[in-house]
């Protein structure tokens, strides 16, 4: 029986326990004096045992309600075999059109938070949604002021419901609670980044080593190894004597390459400090996910990128190229497999992994040519010989095309053509 249906039964017996010495004595008014007396003595004794007793059944049904609730009993936060479906993501999010894209993905999480979860391992489910998706994030963040209140949003939304489930028991929601601490931090991130702002530490703040499933893994372990990267690049870049030159650009990588940086021997400790935590963490974030295609695309090239700025203070560490060329062919790869996917039609998202394969090879050409070193395949093989790269500005990448879904494309091809038109 329903436990709202035993409660009404009981609460009734009970009033008319309560009533029933009263009606007893209404019906039998000439009953000896010493006996009503004691009658109703003994029916309320009965009755507030009875009471207690229905206080008792209900705090049972309270506390197994909530253990039911928050019961996180094979809940896919800590299922250490999860993968994402790739090729579901590609064909769910399809839309050619960038707005149509970004509309669906934040109404689709919307919708998951918004209805009732009656259960924590429901939520978790949820949850887990939200880190799948959180690759094509950077697609949406183009300093679009629109996708940044949606997020922000969707994040207090998510909160709200967080803080529900923590209200009802703190001790087996740990896991919930750090993964949207995870999921906050990442937003905040990408909000920041794409307004050129610095990135707060509170990544450092997540107990990170409570993440079992491998996907969550890998993306603690991507972004906290971003935030040392971006904070080594902010002290390289305060180290160049024009603070507005740009470090990403193919003067200000020339520039860094060939002078030595008046910096403290303090200052280059914390640069190289810093880029070894970034690669331990890429690293770890790499062999969570080596068989997963998607994060070895991104992972491969952050650490090739980290890699690249440290061999510039640690001679004896030269695998950047090694890890940029694996990068491109990871990400020549992917993109390969979403045409297959999609049938060879045209998405958004193919378009976004076509420019990510375009601008990890235009870095890796501005990489080389800083450093005057020959442009390798995946394969280790001389693709363009230095110092002259004859052929370089036919490359396909080299090519202009109708759209960029990153900016950043246009600006560094047009960099390296001027090079090659000076000489």
């Amino acid at each position: 029986m329903p436990f709202r249906k035993i409660s009404i039964f009981l609460l009734s017996s009970f009033i008319f326990l309560l009533l029933l010495p009263f009606i007893v004595y209404l019906i039998y008014p000439n009953i000896n004096n010493g006996e009503p007396i004691i009658f109703i003595v003994t029916w309320l004794s009965f009755s507030i045992s009875g009471l207690t007793f229905y206080y008792a059944i209900r705090t049972y049904y309270s506390i197994d309600s909530v253990n039911t609730l928050t019961r996180m009993d094979g809940n896919v936060l800590e299922n250490r075999y999860y993968s994402i479906p790739f090729t579901s993501l590609v064909r769910t999010y399809r839309h050619f059109d960038s707005t149509r894209l970004q509309n669906q993905l934040f109404e689709e999480l919307t919708m998951r938070f918004k209805k009732r979860s009656p259960r924590a391992i429901e939520f978790a489910t949820n949850l887990q949604y939200f880190i799948d998706v959180i690759v094509v994030f950077p697609y949406l963040f183009q300093a679009n002021e629109t996708s940044h209140r949606q997020m922000e949003k969707l994040i207090q939304l998510v909160r709200k419901k967080e803080l529900e489930f923590r209200s009802l028991s703190s001790g087996n929601l740990l896991l919930i609670e750090e993964t949207v601490n995870l999921l906050d931090y990442i937003v905040t991130y990408q909000v920041a980044r794409s307004k050129q702002q610095s990135i707060e530490s509170t990544i450092l703040d997540i107990r990170g080593n409570m993440f079992q499933n491998p996907v969550t893994q890998t993306v603690y372990q991507n972004y906290i190894g971003l935030y040392y990267l971006r904070t080594a690049m902010k002290l390289i870049q305060n180290s160049l004597p024009q603070k507005e030159m740009d470090l990403q650009s193919v003067e200000g990588l020339q520039y860094f390459v060939t002078n030595d940086q008046k910096t403290t021997s303090s200052t280059d400790e914390k640069i190289v400090l810093y880029l070894k935590q970034a690669t331990t963490h890429f690293t770890a974030a790499f062999e969570v996910a080596q068989n997963d295609l998607l994060w070895e695309s991104f992972i491969r090239y952050n650490r090739g990128r980290a890699l690249f700025f440290l061999s510039h203070y640690d001679l004896n560490n030269d695998s950047w190229q090694e890890e940029m060329t694996q990068a491109i062919h990871a990400r020549q790869r992917l993109v390969q497999l979403t045409q297959e996917v999609l049938s060879h039609s045209r998405a958004h998202l193919a378009d976004c992994f076509y420019d990510e394969y375009r601008l990890s090879t235009l870095t890796y050409f501005n990489f080389c040519l800083a450093k005057r070193l020959s442009i390798l395949d995946w394969q280790g093989n001389v693709k363009y010989e230095a110092p002259y790269y004859p052929s370089l500005t036919r490359d396909e990448v080299m090519m202009p095309t109708k759209t960029a879904t990153i900016p950043r494309i246009t600006i560094l091809r047009g960099q390296l053509n001027h090079v090659f038109i000076k000489k």
